[in-house]
């Protein structure tokens, strides 16, 4: 695939579900600002669907102090164990959160509600109602997003690939920009993405227009035709590599231009994302919307397979902010 995904040769970790905390354990210690490494570590032991999180630690370990300044991290301990651990973005109030321990995510969900200004929580689906017990926390919640977490193994696509698909380049920045404006107003979750970083980084895929697809408007007419005379078609489809960790890629932000809906330009893309995520030694996951039954289906005929839930919840007091991508 591209240069952002270099071979992996990690192993698959194991996936604990929460657990109570027995009456002979020891008191749990809360510690802020604790070592990237030892959430890493957690979160490499215990989570292979908290991709999310361990992707933005990996991210902080390699990154400027500057960038690990602008989050918050902090952890719950059982003796030298992390139980329970959360990465809150200043910012905006963004927060990751994971934990294996009922007790130290209730813990610490009280303990992030009543230091920082927290907008918005994300996770797997049992440790956000874990947090939301916490009262004051689980009356602010105005808007309840869920998510289903799916894999596919390396190379156990069900469809043939059919090999339409580029790399996008900065001369595709305005058709790109038209896709995240689409794709934003459709699902009312806006994201950043900074495209020109994005297509040196060759982490964004387009699919062009086949020759038989039907003629169809276009929004930016004189972008199009410049396409046309450099010898590609209007793109109909586009996806992001998202975040990497552990044995997984993640597949994000699939979306079909309206007008070429319908003929199977997504899940093509997709199936040959994972052909190449799977060449560069990865499986692939990606998240969907709990209610999106045409995208699961669309998903599940690639070989896509639900593996856990996500739960993404918005809180009042502040704006609904998105991860960068």
């Amino acid at each position: 695939m591209s240069s952002s995904l270099h071979s992996n040769a990690s192993t698959h970790s194991k996936r604990y579900k929460l657990s109570p905390a027995s009456s002979g354990r020891l008191k749990h210690e809360l510690r802020w600002d604790p070592p990237v490494s030892d959430l890493l570590h957690h979160l490499r032991q215990t989570a292979t669907s908290a991709f999310m999180f361990g992707g933005l630690l990996e991210d902080l370990a390699r990154s400027p102090h500057d960038e690990l300044r602008l989050w918050r991290l902090a952890a719950v301990y059982d003796q030298d164990e992390v139980v329970a651990a959360a990465a809150a973005r200043e910012t905006d109030g963004f927060c990751l959160l994971h934990g294996t321990d009922s007790d130290a995510v209730r813990t610490l969900a009280e303990q992030l509600r009543s230091r920082l200004a927290i907008t918005r929580l994300s996770g797997e689906y049992e440790v956000i109602a874990e947090a939301l017990e916490s009262h004051e926390l689980g009356c602010r919640v105005i808007r309840d997003h869920h998510e289903h977490f799916m894999t596919l193994r390396a190379f156990e696509h069900q469809i043939q690939p059919d090999g339409n698909y580029r790399f996008a380049d900065e001369a595709d920045i305005p058709r790109l920009k038209e896709y995240a404006a689409g794709y934003s107003a459709e699902r009312n979750v806006p994201f950043r993405c900074d495209w020109r970083y994005m297509c040196r980084q060759g982490r964004v895929l387009v699919a062009e227009a086949r020759a038989d697809s039907a003629a169809a408007p276009v929004s930016d007419a004189e972008h199009n035709a410049s396409k046309r005379r450099a010898g590609r078609r209007p793109i109909a489809a586009c996806l992001l590599q998202g975040i990497s960790f552990g044995p997984y890629t993640s597949c994000a932000g699939v979306y079909t231009f309206p007008e070429y809906r319908g003929q199977g330009y997504a899940q093509q893309l997709v199936a040959n994302f994972c052909v190449l995520a799977a060449a560069a030694g990865y499986d692939t996951c990606l998240l969907v919307d709990a209610t999106n039954a045409p995208a699961i289906a669309a998903y599940s005929r690639v070989g896509f397979r639900i593996k856990a839930a996500y739960r993404d919840v918005y809180l009042a007091g502040g704006s609904m902010r998105s991860i960068p991508m």
